[in-house]
């Protein structure tokens, strides 16, 4: 960019991190809504990644891997999916049915990327303020600060990263679309033996509370939805992995786990009315509740969201020179 706008990141997941370090010549700070703690303490699912950008973004190496996968239904171990077990898994973690990543071939090379346990990206170097309360139709944000003040700044880009909801519930934009989601429940373990592999066991059928079982390396993370796993759940994903025993065993709840996509054009049109009443930009799953979006496409939404506030800035200073 040219010229140093002065930019606010709304959201401290993933996207609002990875949005934060892109645009780190611009000194960001990254506003939350709640007190809940940052990515890289909240987050326990599966986190793979099509290519190293992310991580190059990140500043945090990736690693390639190779990932072997498999389907448990019927009483048994599938090694592809068919048409019945795809709609299945679908229905079961969104109430939809759309692509997902149970849809793979057993003669296809499944890379992926990978943070190690030493390159979890630690967010030393982002500069987080305050509880975000409201934004006006003057650009301006309200927020609370530590000291339960109340503080007003003009900003001049905002990026959003959380849910959509929640920055229509900011902006007090109106609406009468219903928002469903569903929180997941993160069960982590080790296993008893020595690991060096990246396998993901999925996990269709309603009558289990688990839909994915992921093994990387010696580290076990069970995905439930509706409840937590039963102790016949967790003997079924043992029995699978062929593993006997799992220690250090610690549970998480994410609660925007799945999102339920709605209606695609009030979706965008809400994106647009964002961008145009209150210069808020929106990027990553939940604040354009696309459930399609992963970290790779915020990368590349990162680059238009670039584009699109060069060519503002070139508009306004344009607009200042005729004047």
């Amino acid at each position: 960019m040219n010229s140093k706008s002065k930019i606010i990141v709304v959201g401290a997941g993933l996207s609002g991190i990875m949005t934060a370090k892109y645009f780190s010549s611009h000194n960001p700070v990254i506003y939350e809504m709640s007190d809940r703690k940052i990515f890289s303490d909240e987050h326990a699912a599966v986190m793979r990644v099509k290519g190293p950008e992310v991580g190059m973004i990140l500043g945090c190496p990736m690693k390639k891997i190779n990932i072997s996968k498999a389907i448990y239904a019927d009483g048994k171990l599938h090694n592809e999916p068919d048409i019945r077990l795809k709609n299945m898994y679908s229905l079961k973690v969104t109430g939809t049915i759309a692509e997902r990543s149970i849809d793979y071939s057993s003669n296809r090379n499944d890379e992926r990327f990978i943070f190690t346990q030493d390159s979890i990206p630690k967010y030393h170097d982002v500069r987080f303020r305050t509880k975000i309360k409201r934004i006006t139709d003057n650009r301006e944000i309200i927020s609370i600060c530590d000291r339960k003040e109340t503080l007003t700044e003009d900003v001049e880009i905002i990026i959003s990263t959380i849910p959509m909801p929640a920055m229509l519930e900011i902006t007090g934009v109106k609406h009468s679309i219903k928002f469903e989601y569903q929180p997941i429940k993160v069960t982590t373990a080790d296993i008893n033996v020595q690991s060096s592999v990246h396998q993901t066991i999925y996990f269709p059928e309603l009558g289990i509370n688990i839909y994915r079982a992921t093994l990387e390396n010696r580290k076990m993370m069970i995905e439930s939805i509706n409840d937590w796993p039963t102790d016949a759940e967790i003997d079924i994903v043992k029995w699978c992995f062929s593993v006997s025993e799992l220690s250090d065993v610690n549970t998480k709840e994410q609660r925007f786990g799945k999102i339920t996509a709605v209606d695609d054009s009030f979706r965008r049109s809400i994106i647009m009315e964002l961008t145009q009443r209150f210069n808020v930009y929106s990027i990553g799953r939940f604040a354009t509740w696309n459930p399609a979006v992963k970290a790779d496409d915020v990368v590349n939404d990162l680059k238009r969201i670039e584009k699109l506030i060069n060519l503002s800035e070139v508009n306004r200073k344009y607009e200042s020179y005729i004047d």
